[in-house]
Protein backbone atom coordinates (compact mmCIF):
# COMPACT_ATOMS: atom_id res chain seq x y z
CA UNK A 1 0.00 0.00 0.00
CA UNK A 2 1.10 3.82 -0.87
CA UNK A 3 1.06 6.64 1.99
CA UNK A 4 0.49 9.70 2.86
CA UNK A 5 1.66 12.01 5.18
CA UNK A 6 -1.38 14.06 7.43
CA UNK A 7 -0.59 17.20 8.70
CA UNK A 8 -0.12 15.78 12.20
CA UNK A 9 2.51 13.56 10.74
CA UNK A 10 0.33 10.49 10.71
CA UNK A 11 0.61 8.08 8.07
CA UNK A 12 -2.11 7.46 6.04
CA UNK A 13 -2.12 4.01 3.89
CA UNK A 14 -4.38 3.59 0.97
CA UNK A 15 -4.66 1.19 -2.26
CA UNK A 16 -4.43 2.48 -5.73
CA UNK A 17 -6.45 0.49 -8.27
CA UNK A 18 -8.26 1.29 -11.70
CA UNK A 19 -7.92 4.12 -14.11
CA UNK A 20 -9.69 7.01 -14.68
CA UNK A 21 -10.50 10.09 -12.74
CA UNK A 22 -9.81 9.88 -9.00
CA UNK A 23 -12.23 8.37 -6.64
CA UNK A 24 -11.18 8.61 -2.99
CA UNK A 25 -13.39 5.82 -0.48
CA UNK A 26 -13.57 6.37 3.03
CA UNK A 27 -14.61 3.23 4.88
CA UNK A 28 -16.55 3.80 8.48
CA UNK A 29 -15.99 2.35 12.03
CA UNK A 30 -14.36 -1.07 12.52
CA UNK A 31 -13.97 -1.26 8.95
CA UNK A 32 -10.10 -0.65 6.59
CA UNK A 33 -9.92 -0.24 2.77
CA UNK A 34 -11.18 -3.27 1.94
CA UNK A 35 -14.88 -2.86 2.88
CA UNK A 36 -15.18 -1.64 -0.75
CA UNK A 37 -13.87 -4.76 -2.31
CA UNK A 38 -17.53 -5.78 -3.12
CA UNK A 39 -17.99 -2.41 -4.82
CA UNK A 40 -14.41 -2.49 -6.61
CA UNK A 41 -15.22 -4.39 -10.14
CA UNK A 42 -17.51 -1.70 -10.74
CA UNK A 43 -15.84 1.25 -9.76
CA UNK A 44 -12.47 0.74 -11.29
CA UNK A 45 -13.67 -0.05 -14.54
CA UNK A 46 -14.22 3.98 -14.52
CA UNK A 47 -12.02 5.72 -11.77
CA UNK A 48 -8.76 5.31 -10.19
CA UNK A 49 -9.71 4.45 -6.72
CA UNK A 50 -7.86 5.51 -3.72
CA UNK A 51 -9.21 3.39 -0.68
CA UNK A 52 -7.80 4.81 1.86
CA UNK A 53 -7.32 2.82 5.49
CA UNK A 54 -8.38 5.78 8.16
CA UNK A 55 -5.87 6.26 11.24
CA UNK A 56 -5.99 3.26 13.51
CA UNK A 57 -6.99 1.34 10.97
CA UNK A 58 -5.13 -1.60 8.70
CA UNK A 59 -1.65 -0.15 7.82
CA UNK A 60 -2.20 3.14 8.56
CA UNK A 61 -0.50 5.45 11.77
CA UNK A 62 -2.14 6.46 14.99
CA UNK A 63 -2.10 9.13 17.38
CA UNK A 64 -2.15 9.24 20.95
CA UNK A 65 -4.65 12.06 21.15
CA UNK A 66 -7.80 11.46 19.30
CA UNK A 67 -9.93 13.73 17.59
CA UNK A 68 -12.52 13.92 14.63
CA UNK A 69 -10.76 17.17 13.13
CA UNK A 70 -7.84 15.16 12.67
CA UNK A 71 -9.37 12.29 10.32
CA UNK A 72 -10.80 15.56 8.57
CA UNK A 73 -7.24 16.60 8.10
CA UNK A 74 -6.54 12.97 7.07
CA UNK A 75 -9.00 12.94 3.99
CA UNK A 76 -7.99 16.56 2.91
CA UNK A 77 -4.14 15.21 3.38
CA UNK A 78 -5.02 12.50 0.58
CA UNK A 79 -7.08 14.44 -1.48
CA UNK A 80 -4.66 17.06 -2.22
CA UNK A 81 -1.97 14.74 -2.74
CA UNK A 82 -3.43 13.62 -5.48
CA UNK A 83 -2.93 16.63 -7.65
CA UNK A 84 -5.99 16.91 -9.45
CA UNK A 85 -9.50 17.05 -8.73
CA UNK A 86 -11.14 14.06 -7.12
CA UNK A 87 -14.56 12.45 -6.36
CA UNK A 88 -14.87 11.66 -2.40
CA UNK A 89 -17.57 8.79 -1.30
CA UNK A 90 -17.68 7.93 2.36
CA UNK A 91 -19.83 5.56 4.18
CA UNK A 92 -21.37 6.38 7.43
CA UNK A 93 -18.26 7.26 10.01
CA UNK A 94 -16.33 7.91 6.73
CA UNK A 95 -19.15 10.15 5.81
CA UNK A 96 -19.12 12.57 8.01
CA UNK A 97 -14.93 12.92 7.96
CA UNK A 98 -15.90 13.48 4.20
CA UNK A 99 -18.28 16.00 5.08
CA UNK A 100 -15.00 17.87 7.51
CA UNK A 101 -12.42 16.80 4.76
CA UNK A 102 -14.45 18.78 1.75
CA UNK A 103 -14.28 22.06 4.01
CA UNK A 104 -10.32 21.63 4.13
CA UNK A 105 -9.91 21.45 0.54
CA UNK A 106 -10.47 22.71 -2.52
CA UNK A 107 -10.57 19.49 -4.90
CA UNK A 108 -13.40 17.92 -4.56
CA UNK A 109 -15.26 17.63 -7.52
CA UNK A 110 -18.55 15.62 -6.53
CA UNK A 111 -19.39 14.34 -2.90
CA UNK A 112 -20.90 11.07 -1.98
CA UNK A 113 -22.14 10.71 1.65
CA UNK A 114 -23.82 7.40 2.38
CA UNK A 115 -25.94 7.97 5.90
CA UNK A 116 -23.46 10.18 8.01
CA UNK A 117 -24.36 10.06 11.98
CA UNK A 118 -24.63 13.16 12.81
CA UNK A 119 -26.90 14.55 16.44
CA UNK A 120 -29.04 17.28 13.94
CA UNK A 121 -31.48 17.23 16.66
CA UNK A 122 -29.08 18.20 19.96
CA UNK A 123 -30.86 15.60 21.47
CA UNK A 124 -27.91 12.68 21.56
CA UNK A 125 -27.36 9.75 19.11
CA UNK A 126 -27.68 6.63 21.01
CA UNK A 127 -28.47 5.06 23.88
CA UNK A 128 -27.55 6.01 27.28
CA UNK A 129 -24.38 4.54 28.76
CA UNK A 130 -23.90 2.81 25.33
CA UNK A 131 -20.45 3.73 25.05
CA UNK A 132 -19.20 2.56 28.43
CA UNK A 133 -20.95 -0.82 27.98
CA UNK A 134 -18.54 -1.53 24.60
CA UNK A 135 -15.74 -0.31 26.45
CA UNK A 136 -16.41 -3.18 29.33
CA UNK A 137 -17.11 -5.85 26.42
CA UNK A 138 -13.42 -4.55 25.18
CA UNK A 139 -12.00 -4.99 28.80
CA UNK A 140 -13.46 -8.56 28.98
CA UNK A 141 -11.87 -9.32 25.49
CA UNK A 142 -15.34 -9.68 23.51
CA UNK A 143 -14.65 -7.96 20.59
CA UNK A 144 -17.36 -9.93 18.39
CA UNK A 145 -19.65 -8.41 21.59
CA UNK A 146 -18.75 -4.93 20.37
CA UNK A 147 -19.15 -5.37 16.79
CA UNK A 148 -22.59 -6.78 17.03
CA UNK A 149 -23.35 -3.90 19.67
CA UNK A 150 -22.50 -1.16 17.39
CA UNK A 151 -24.24 -3.10 14.33
CA UNK A 152 -27.75 -3.70 15.73
CA UNK A 153 -27.99 -0.74 18.39
CA UNK A 154 -25.70 2.10 17.00
CA UNK A 155 -26.45 1.16 13.26
CA UNK A 156 -29.83 0.09 13.36
CA UNK A 157 -28.80 -3.58 11.40
CA UNK A 158 -30.87 -6.37 11.33
CA UNK A 159 -29.63 -10.01 12.64
CA UNK A 160 -29.99 -11.24 8.97
CA UNK A 161 -27.58 -8.49 7.87
CA UNK A 162 -25.03 -8.74 10.74
CA UNK A 163 -25.03 -12.64 9.86
CA UNK A 164 -24.31 -11.63 6.12
CA UNK A 165 -21.49 -9.67 7.84
CA UNK A 166 -20.33 -12.25 9.57
CA UNK A 167 -20.07 -14.81 6.74
CA UNK A 168 -18.01 -12.28 4.74
CA UNK A 169 -13.86 -11.96 4.78
CA UNK A 170 -14.31 -8.48 5.70
CA UNK A 171 -15.68 -9.61 9.40
CA UNK A 172 -12.23 -10.43 10.45
CA UNK A 173 -11.39 -6.54 9.58
CA UNK A 174 -14.37 -5.55 11.44
CA UNK A 175 -13.20 -7.36 14.93
CA UNK A 176 -9.81 -6.20 14.50
CA UNK A 177 -11.54 -2.45 14.26
CA UNK A 178 -13.36 -2.80 17.41
CA UNK A 179 -10.85 -1.16 19.82
CA UNK A 180 -11.99 2.23 17.77
CA UNK A 181 -15.41 2.21 18.17
CA UNK A 182 -15.91 3.48 21.76
CA UNK A 183 -13.53 6.55 20.16
CA UNK A 184 -15.59 7.18 17.39
CA UNK A 185 -19.14 6.65 18.77
CA UNK A 186 -18.03 9.75 21.06
CA UNK A 187 -16.54 11.66 18.60
CA UNK A 188 -19.77 11.32 16.83
CA UNK A 189 -21.51 12.61 20.25
CA UNK A 190 -19.89 15.21 20.65
CA UNK A 191 -19.53 16.23 16.73
CA UNK A 192 -21.42 19.66 16.71
CA UNK A 193 -23.35 20.23 13.27
CA UNK A 194 -23.16 23.76 12.26
CA UNK A 195 -25.68 24.36 8.48
CA UNK A 196 -23.71 27.90 8.36
CA UNK A 197 -20.29 26.58 7.79
CA UNK A 198 -21.39 24.27 4.75
CA UNK A 199 -23.16 27.12 3.19
CA UNK A 200 -20.87 27.69 0.54
CA UNK A 201 -19.77 24.04 0.09
CA UNK A 202 -19.38 24.01 -4.06
CA UNK A 203 -18.84 20.46 -4.48
CA UNK A 204 -22.25 18.85 -5.95
CA UNK A 205 -22.92 16.39 -3.48
CA UNK A 206 -25.39 12.76 -3.16
CA UNK A 207 -26.56 11.66 -0.14
CA UNK A 208 -27.49 8.10 -0.20
CA UNK A 209 -30.20 6.38 2.00
CA UNK A 210 -31.42 2.86 2.35
CA UNK A 211 -34.79 2.82 2.22
CA UNK A 212 -35.41 0.67 5.60
CA UNK A 213 -32.89 2.50 7.64
CA UNK A 214 -33.56 3.47 10.78
CA UNK A 215 -35.50 6.98 10.33
CA UNK A 216 -32.82 8.92 12.25
CA UNK A 217 -30.56 8.18 9.09
CA UNK A 218 -33.18 9.62 7.12
CA UNK A 219 -33.29 12.89 9.42
CA UNK A 220 -30.25 13.51 9.11
CA UNK A 221 -29.49 13.68 5.06
CA UNK A 222 -32.73 15.79 5.26
CA UNK A 223 -30.46 18.24 7.34
CA UNK A 224 -27.17 17.66 5.03
CA UNK A 225 -29.56 18.66 2.33
CA UNK A 226 -31.19 21.81 3.87
CA UNK A 227 -27.66 22.90 4.47
CA UNK A 228 -25.57 21.95 1.44
CA UNK A 229 -26.25 24.44 -1.34
CA UNK A 230 -25.91 21.61 -4.21
CA UNK A 231 -27.43 18.26 -2.76
CA UNK A 232 -29.99 15.89 -3.70
CA UNK A 233 -30.57 12.32 -1.77
CA UNK A 234 -31.04 9.22 -3.42
CA UNK A 235 -32.71 6.29 -1.73
CA UNK A 236 -32.40 2.66 -2.07
CA UNK A 237 -35.29 0.76 -1.98
CA UNK A 238 -35.18 -2.00 0.29
CA UNK A 239 -31.84 -1.26 1.96
CA UNK A 240 -30.59 -0.37 5.07
CA UNK A 241 -26.82 0.98 6.28
CA UNK A 242 -24.81 -2.13 4.85
CA UNK A 243 -26.06 -1.75 0.86
CA UNK A 244 -22.12 -2.02 0.01
CA UNK A 245 -22.37 -5.49 0.87
CA UNK A 246 -26.36 -6.38 0.65
CA UNK A 247 -26.82 -4.98 -2.36
CA UNK A 248 -23.65 -3.70 -4.13
CA UNK A 249 -24.97 -3.62 -7.66
CA UNK A 250 -28.18 -0.94 -6.60
CA UNK A 251 -25.51 0.85 -4.13
CA UNK A 252 -22.43 0.88 -7.69
CA UNK A 253 -25.41 1.92 -9.75
CA UNK A 254 -26.35 4.97 -7.71
CA UNK A 255 -22.62 5.91 -7.52
CA UNK A 256 -21.60 5.77 -10.59
CA UNK A 257 -25.17 7.16 -11.73
CA UNK A 258 -23.86 10.58 -10.32
CA UNK A 259 -20.15 10.57 -10.50
CA UNK A 260 -20.31 10.30 -14.53
CA UNK A 261 -23.25 12.67 -15.24
CA UNK A 262 -22.95 16.30 -15.62
CA UNK A 263 -24.15 18.17 -12.86
CA UNK A 264 -22.98 21.94 -13.60
CA UNK A 265 -26.73 22.66 -13.88
CA UNK A 266 -27.39 21.35 -10.05
CA UNK A 267 -27.03 24.60 -8.39
CA UNK A 268 -29.89 26.18 -10.40
CA UNK A 269 -32.39 23.53 -9.83
CA UNK A 270 -35.34 24.10 -7.63
CA UNK A 271 -34.49 23.71 -3.92
CA UNK A 272 -37.31 20.95 -3.82
CA UNK A 273 -37.39 19.72 -7.10
CA UNK A 274 -35.59 19.38 -9.97
CA UNK A 275 -38.24 19.12 -12.68
CA UNK A 276 -38.64 21.35 -15.55
CA UNK A 277 -42.34 22.95 -15.53
CA UNK A 278 -44.17 23.64 -18.40
CA UNK A 279 -48.06 24.31 -19.30
CA UNK A 280 -50.56 22.15 -21.73
CA UNK A 281 -54.01 23.41 -23.57
CA UNK A 282 -56.30 20.71 -23.04
CA UNK A 283 -58.82 19.69 -25.30
CA UNK A 284 -61.13 20.09 -22.50
CA UNK A 285 -60.69 23.44 -22.74
CA UNK A 286 -58.37 24.25 -19.95
CA UNK A 287 -54.39 24.91 -19.42
CA UNK A 288 -52.93 23.29 -17.08
CA UNK A 289 -49.54 23.91 -15.29
CA UNK A 290 -47.45 21.14 -14.66
CA UNK A 291 -43.85 19.41 -13.72
CA UNK A 292 -41.95 16.79 -15.32
CA UNK A 293 -38.83 15.07 -15.22
CA UNK A 294 -37.28 11.60 -16.09
CA UNK A 295 -36.91 9.35 -19.12
CA UNK A 296 -39.48 10.61 -21.77
CA UNK A 297 -39.44 6.86 -23.15
CA UNK A 298 -39.66 5.54 -19.47
CA UNK A 299 -42.66 4.59 -17.55
CA UNK A 300 -45.03 7.17 -16.64
CA UNK A 301 -46.01 7.81 -12.90
CA UNK A 302 -48.78 11.00 -12.63
CA UNK A 303 -48.83 12.90 -9.02
CA UNK A 304 -52.58 14.14 -8.81
CA UNK A 305 -52.21 16.62 -5.54
CA UNK A 306 -55.02 17.56 -2.54
CA UNK A 307 -57.20 19.97 -2.04
CA UNK A 308 -55.92 24.04 -2.57
CA UNK A 309 -52.66 22.15 -3.28
CA UNK A 310 -50.10 22.39 -6.59
CA UNK A 311 -47.50 20.58 -8.20
CA UNK A 312 -45.64 21.80 -5.55
CA UNK A 313 -46.94 19.53 -2.78
CA UNK A 314 -44.67 16.45 -4.86
CA UNK A 315 -42.04 18.42 -4.95
CA UNK A 316 -39.93 16.79 -2.15
CA UNK A 317 -41.08 13.39 -4.23
CA UNK A 318 -39.95 14.28 -7.32
CA UNK A 319 -35.98 14.41 -6.67
CA UNK A 320 -35.87 11.42 -4.41
CA UNK A 321 -37.97 9.37 -7.72
CA UNK A 322 -35.44 7.31 -10.14
CA UNK A 323 -34.49 8.77 -13.48
CA UNK A 324 -35.86 5.80 -15.16
CA UNK A 325 -39.67 7.15 -14.75
CA UNK A 326 -41.04 9.66 -17.08
CA UNK A 327 -43.03 11.77 -13.82
CA UNK A 328 -45.44 14.25 -14.39
CA UNK A 329 -46.88 16.59 -11.50
CA UNK A 330 -50.31 18.39 -12.50
CA UNK A 331 -51.80 21.40 -11.03
CA UNK A 332 -55.31 20.57 -11.30
CA UNK A 333 -57.53 22.87 -12.67
CA UNK A 334 -58.67 25.72 -10.80
CA UNK A 335 -55.52 25.19 -8.30
CA UNK A 336 -52.52 27.11 -8.83
CA UNK A 337 -50.89 28.61 -11.66
CA UNK A 338 -53.50 26.56 -13.73
CA UNK A 339 -56.45 27.30 -15.52
CA UNK A 340 -59.69 28.78 -13.62
CA UNK A 341 -62.55 28.40 -15.60
CA UNK A 342 -66.00 30.10 -14.11
CA UNK A 343 -67.15 26.10 -14.87
CA UNK A 344 -66.97 23.14 -14.77
CA UNK A 345 -65.23 21.35 -11.02
CA UNK A 346 -66.83 18.04 -10.58
CA UNK A 347 -65.07 15.04 -10.22
CA UNK A 348 -65.97 13.68 -13.92
CA UNK A 349 -64.46 17.01 -15.01
CA UNK A 350 -61.06 16.21 -13.31
CA UNK A 351 -60.97 12.64 -14.53
CA UNK A 352 -61.53 14.43 -18.03
CA UNK A 353 -58.67 16.48 -17.72
CA UNK A 354 -56.68 13.43 -16.78
CA UNK A 355 -57.10 11.91 -20.27
CA UNK A 356 -56.73 15.09 -22.31
CA UNK A 357 -53.54 15.52 -20.63
CA UNK A 358 -52.55 12.07 -21.54
CA UNK A 359 -52.85 12.74 -25.11
CA UNK A 360 -51.54 16.34 -24.78
CA UNK A 361 -48.17 14.72 -23.75
CA UNK A 362 -48.38 11.44 -25.62
CA UNK A 363 -48.61 9.31 -22.66
CA UNK A 364 -50.69 5.94 -23.50
CA UNK A 365 -51.08 4.92 -19.74
CA UNK A 366 -49.31 5.64 -16.53
CA UNK A 367 -49.46 4.66 -12.48
CA UNK A 368 -51.63 7.34 -10.92
CA UNK A 369 -50.39 8.77 -7.70
CA UNK A 370 -53.61 11.11 -5.87
CA UNK A 371 -52.88 12.54 -2.57
CA UNK A 372 -55.99 13.55 -0.67
CA UNK A 373 -58.40 15.45 -3.13
CA UNK A 374 -56.33 13.74 -5.96
CA UNK A 375 -57.00 10.28 -4.11
CA UNK A 376 -60.93 10.24 -4.98
CA UNK A 377 -60.08 12.00 -8.61
CA UNK A 378 -57.49 8.86 -9.41
CA UNK A 379 -59.91 6.16 -8.84
CA UNK A 380 -62.66 7.75 -10.94
CA UNK A 381 -60.21 7.96 -13.55
CA UNK A 382 -59.42 4.15 -13.14
CA UNK A 383 -63.21 3.89 -13.79
CA UNK A 384 -63.72 6.10 -16.03
CA UNK A 385 -60.56 5.51 -18.40
CA UNK A 386 -59.57 2.16 -17.98
CA UNK A 387 -57.29 1.51 -20.45
CA UNK A 388 -55.24 4.70 -18.93
CA UNK A 389 -54.23 3.58 -15.73
CA UNK A 390 -51.82 0.54 -15.21
CA UNK A 391 -51.73 1.46 -11.63
CA UNK A 392 -53.00 3.47 -8.33
CA UNK A 393 -51.14 4.74 -5.28
CA UNK A 394 -53.65 6.38 -3.24
CA UNK A 395 -51.79 8.79 -0.28
CA UNK A 396 -53.84 10.18 2.79
CA UNK A 397 -57.17 9.01 0.71
CA UNK A 398 -60.79 9.34 1.22
CA UNK A 399 -64.09 7.24 -0.14
CA UNK A 400 -65.92 8.20 -2.84
CA UNK A 401 -68.80 8.49 0.28
CA UNK A 402 -67.52 11.22 2.21
CA UNK A 403 -70.52 13.17 2.25
CA UNK A 404 -72.34 14.42 5.48
CA UNK A 405 -74.14 11.02 5.63
CA UNK A 406 -70.37 9.78 6.74
CA UNK A 407 -69.79 10.89 10.25
CA UNK A 408 -66.57 12.76 9.35
CA UNK A 409 -66.14 15.23 11.80
CA UNK A 410 -62.75 16.55 10.38
CA UNK A 411 -64.27 16.95 6.69
CA UNK A 412 -67.66 18.34 8.53
CA UNK A 413 -65.68 20.84 9.62
CA UNK A 414 -63.30 22.10 7.58
CA UNK A 415 -66.89 22.48 4.95
CA UNK A 416 -68.04 24.99 7.27
CA UNK A 417 -65.39 27.22 7.53
CA UNK A 418 -64.95 27.27 3.44
CA UNK A 419 -68.59 27.79 3.08
CA UNK A 420 -68.23 30.92 4.76
CA UNK A 421 -65.03 32.35 2.54
CA UNK A 422 -64.51 35.13 1.08
CA UNK A 423 -62.03 36.30 -1.08
CA UNK A 424 -59.20 37.31 -0.27
CA UNK A 425 -59.24 33.59 1.21
CA UNK A 426 -57.37 34.83 4.39
CA UNK A 427 -53.74 33.17 5.23
CA UNK A 428 -54.56 32.79 8.59
CA UNK A 429 -56.90 30.04 7.48
CA UNK A 430 -54.80 28.50 4.87
CA UNK A 431 -52.22 28.38 7.45
CA UNK A 432 -54.50 26.45 9.85
CA UNK A 433 -56.20 24.04 7.48
CA UNK A 434 -52.43 23.17 5.62
CA UNK A 435 -50.36 23.20 9.27
CA UNK A 436 -53.82 20.69 10.56
CA UNK A 437 -52.64 18.27 7.59
CA UNK A 438 -48.98 17.62 8.66
CA UNK A 439 -48.20 15.54 11.56
CA UNK A 440 -44.00 15.23 11.70
CA UNK A 441 -42.59 18.33 11.00
CA UNK A 442 -41.44 19.30 7.52
CA UNK A 443 -38.71 22.05 6.35
CA UNK A 444 -40.47 25.59 7.15
CA UNK A 445 -39.12 26.67 3.32
CA UNK A 446 -41.40 24.09 1.89
CA UNK A 447 -44.02 24.47 4.10
CA UNK A 448 -44.15 28.13 2.99
CA UNK A 449 -44.21 27.86 -0.77
CA UNK A 450 -47.13 25.68 0.41
CA UNK A 451 -48.94 28.35 2.04
CA UNK A 452 -48.38 30.51 -1.11
CA UNK A 453 -49.90 28.01 -3.65
CA UNK A 454 -52.78 27.58 -1.25
CA UNK A 455 -53.44 31.29 -1.54
CA UNK A 456 -53.89 31.13 -5.44
CA UNK A 457 -56.98 29.18 -4.93
CA UNK A 458 -60.03 31.64 -4.62
CA UNK A 459 -63.22 31.03 -2.75
CA UNK A 460 -65.35 30.19 -5.07
CA UNK A 461 -62.94 27.21 -5.89
CA UNK A 462 -62.41 26.41 -2.25
CA UNK A 463 -66.27 25.54 -2.35
CA UNK A 464 -66.44 24.51 -5.85
CA UNK A 465 -63.81 21.91 -5.72
CA UNK A 466 -65.26 20.86 -2.38
CA UNK A 467 -69.05 20.30 -3.43
CA UNK A 468 -67.76 18.50 -6.92
CA UNK A 469 -65.05 16.40 -5.46
CA UNK A 470 -65.22 16.10 -1.64
CA UNK A 471 -68.92 15.74 -1.16
CA UNK A 472 -69.12 14.07 -4.50
CA UNK A 473 -70.53 11.06 -2.92
CA UNK A 474 -71.37 7.57 -4.13
CA UNK A 475 -71.61 4.31 -3.14
CA UNK A 476 -68.13 2.65 -2.24
CA UNK A 477 -68.70 -0.80 -3.58
CA UNK A 478 -68.22 1.13 -7.46
CA UNK A 479 -64.64 0.80 -6.37
CA UNK A 480 -64.97 -2.71 -7.25
CA UNK A 481 -64.30 -1.81 -10.92
CA UNK A 482 -61.53 -0.89 -10.88
CA UNK A 483 -58.92 -3.31 -13.00
CA UNK A 484 -55.91 -1.50 -11.92
CA UNK A 485 -53.57 -3.13 -9.33
CA UNK A 486 -53.47 -0.74 -5.95
CA UNK A 487 -51.52 0.46 -3.12
CA UNK A 488 -52.98 2.95 -0.47
CA UNK A 489 -50.71 4.58 2.01
CA UNK A 490 -52.05 5.93 4.92
CA UNK A 491 -50.56 7.93 8.31
CA UNK A 492 -52.24 6.76 11.62
CA UNK A 493 -52.23 10.35 12.81
CA UNK A 494 -54.29 11.83 9.23
CA UNK A 495 -56.57 14.42 10.99
CA UNK A 496 -59.40 14.30 7.87
CA UNK A 497 -59.82 10.44 6.39
CA UNK A 498 -59.51 7.61 9.41
CA UNK A 499 -58.39 4.31 9.28
CA UNK A 500 -61.96 3.16 8.73
CA UNK A 501 -62.69 5.31 5.17
CA UNK A 502 -58.64 3.26 4.32
CA UNK A 503 -60.24 -0.34 5.03
CA UNK A 504 -63.26 0.37 3.66
CA UNK A 505 -60.78 1.61 0.05
CA UNK A 506 -59.01 -1.72 0.55
CA UNK A 507 -62.17 -3.98 0.93
CA UNK A 508 -63.54 -2.32 -2.14
CA UNK A 509 -60.96 -2.09 -4.82
CA UNK A 510 -59.86 -5.51 -5.84
CA UNK A 511 -56.92 -6.62 -4.57
CA UNK A 512 -55.89 -3.14 -2.70
CA UNK A 513 -52.84 -3.46 -0.14
CA UNK A 514 -52.85 -1.19 2.98
CA UNK A 515 -50.05 0.12 4.14
CA UNK A 516 -49.95 2.09 7.72
CA UNK A 517 -47.24 4.57 8.13
CA UNK A 518 -46.88 5.84 12.01
CA UNK A 519 -45.98 9.19 13.39
CA UNK A 520 -47.42 10.39 9.98
CA UNK A 521 -50.31 12.90 9.28
CA UNK A 522 -52.22 13.21 6.29
CA UNK A 523 -49.22 13.96 4.21
CA UNK A 524 -47.38 11.09 4.16
CA UNK A 525 -45.27 12.93 1.16
CA UNK A 526 -44.56 15.90 2.78
CA UNK A 527 -43.60 14.04 6.47
CA UNK A 528 -41.44 11.29 4.99
CA UNK A 529 -40.71 11.65 1.23
CA UNK A 530 -38.16 8.69 0.62
CA UNK A 531 -40.69 6.59 1.97
CA UNK A 532 -43.04 7.05 -0.58
CA UNK A 533 -40.60 7.29 -2.90
CA UNK A 534 -39.21 3.51 -1.48
CA UNK A 535 -42.60 2.11 -1.39
CA UNK A 536 -44.13 3.59 -4.93
CA UNK A 537 -40.67 2.28 -6.72
CA UNK A 538 -41.08 -1.08 -5.13
CA UNK A 539 -44.97 -1.37 -6.15
CA UNK A 540 -44.08 -0.74 -9.52
CA UNK A 541 -41.12 -2.47 -10.12
CA UNK A 542 -43.14 -5.81 -8.37
CA UNK A 543 -46.37 -5.60 -9.96
CA UNK A 544 -47.23 -6.17 -13.58
CA UNK A 545 -49.14 -3.16 -15.05
CA UNK A 546 -53.03 -3.38 -15.51
CA UNK A 547 -52.63 -2.85 -19.26
CA UNK A 548 -49.58 -4.51 -21.07
CA UNK A 549 -48.94 -0.45 -22.54
CA UNK A 550 -48.52 0.92 -19.64
CA UNK A 551 -44.75 -0.45 -19.26
CA UNK A 552 -43.93 1.52 -22.45
CA UNK A 553 -45.02 4.82 -21.34
CA UNK A 554 -44.97 6.75 -24.39
CA UNK A 555 -47.59 6.59 -27.34
CA UNK A 556 -45.57 6.06 -30.35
Amino acid sequence: MEKVTSTDGTQIAYRRSGEGPPLVLVHGTTANHSRWSPALPAFEQSFTVYAMDRRGYGESGDAEDYAIEREFEDIASLVDSIGEPVNLLGHSYGALCSLGAALLTRNVSKLVLYEPAIDVAGEGLYPPAIVERMEAQLGAGDRDGVVVTMLRELVGASPEEVEHLRSQPAWRELINGAHTVPRETRAEESYWFDPERFANLGSPTLLLLGGDSPVFFREVEEAVNEALPDSRIAVMPGQGHLAIVTATELFTSEVLRFLTEDTPHLAQQPRFAAADLATADLATGVTLHYAEQGDPDGEAIIFLHGYSDSWFSFSRVLPLLSGEYHAFALTERGHGDSGKPECCYTLDDFAADVDAFMDAVGVESATIVGHSNGSIMAPRVALSYPHRVSRLVLVGAATIATTAEANNAGVQGLMEEVGALEDPVPEEFVREFQASCVYHPVPEEFFETVISESLKFPARLWRAVAEGVILSGGPVERLRGIGAPTLILWGEHDAFFPREEQEQLAEAIPGATLKVYSETGHTPHWEWPEHIVRDLETFVQRTPPAWPSAAEGVVG
